[in-house]
């Protein structure tokens, strides 16, 4: 099967010191990656790397075997969407309006907004239970609706590979997971895939089919989900124990 992204030995250096070194990372269709890892080892540095808004210090980014030097930004737009670790609008855009913003990457130049295109936006809005806010400033938001105006916008710009910063951020526990299963399997299917940053293991292992262990001096782990997710491998990686307890669909991890 073809990689609809790979990192072949990329470094990544930051504040004088080497996060990541050499990286071989290959993202496959169907895949749901999770980027583990203490805070300052580089796991946003390698999401904005993927994203074409950073540099790598050495090595080289493909998307669907192409450089990824070597796409406009209109054309990454359509392969790649971002959701940032922090969302906010200081200007009062109708929320339906933001969401719409998300289907310009896949418009047609000076084409104009199709009945495709609403009904995209209808049916992110539906999914990420926005619809009554549609008529709402954005600047008049909470930090959680912000969050699912955000996936509404990713959702709807419907790129090959989703990279989520933090999506759990501002999300009740009750809603958390029901929001990221609707990307995930949105982004986990056909010639699409998806990478998340996560600080909680417990929701990695649930949520994702492959993890990458970043242990912020260079070093990483990756590998199935199943394989990876251990308390030994977790503990050096916190620099903590780490224990594990199973439950009904996986394991729950959590400190000593």
């Amino acid at each position: 099967m073809k990689a609809l992204l790979q990192c072949q030995d990329i470094t990544i250096n930051a504040g004088g010191r080497e996060l990541i070194h050499q990286l071989q990372w290959r993202i496959e269709p169907q895949q749901c990656w999770g980027i583990l890892g203490p805070n300052g080892c580089g796991k946003t540095s390698l999401l904005h790397s993927l994203a074409g808004l950073r540099e790598v210090d050495e090595g080289e980014i493909h998307i669907q075997q192409r450089s990824i030097n070597s796409y406009s930004q209109r054309q990454l737009a359509q392969l790649i969407g971002l959701l940032f670790q922090h969302s906010s609008y200081d200007f009062p855009t109708r929320v339906e309006e933001l969401v719409m913003s998300g289907r310009f990457a896949q418009q047609k130049l000076l084409a104009g907004i199709t009945a495709e295109d609403r009904q995209q936006v209808h049916s992110a809005m539906q999914k990420f239970k926005i619809t009554q806010l549609a008529g709402r400033a954005a600047n008049t938001l909470s930090g959680g609706e912000m969050q699912r105006v955000a996936m509404a916008i990713l959702h709807t710009q419907s790129p090959r590979i989703a990279l989520l910063d933090e999506p759990e951020n501002h999300l009740d526990p009750g809603v958390m997971f029901k929001l990221l299963q609707v990307l995930i399997e949105y982004f986990s299917t056909e010639n699409r895939s998806c990478i998340m940053v996560l600080h909680d293991p417990s929701v990695a292992v649930r949520l994702c089919s492959h993890l990458l262990l970043l242990f912020g001096d260079g070093r990483y782990l990756k590998g199935a989900t199943l394989d990876i997710a251990t308390a030994d491998n977790l503990s050096e990686l916190y620099a903590h124990p780490m224990h594990a307890v199973s439950i009904d669909d996986g394991l729950l991890f959590y400190p000593g």
